[in-house]
């Protein structure tokens, strides 16, 4: 029973890992945007 526990855990963390990453790739994004943004305001 504890190795099915463990998988499941493991799954479980996968997910999160997945959603900080898209959360990181989405910030990440939008800081790029707004810097496109700034320099095309300036020139």
């Amino acid at each position: 029973m504890q190795y099915i526990y463990d998988m499941e855990n493991v799954q479980e963390s996968k997910e999160k890992g997945k959603a900080r990453m898209d959360a990181y790739k989405e910030a990440m994004e939008a800081k790029k945007a707004e810097k496109e943004q700034e320099e095309g305001e300036q020139s």
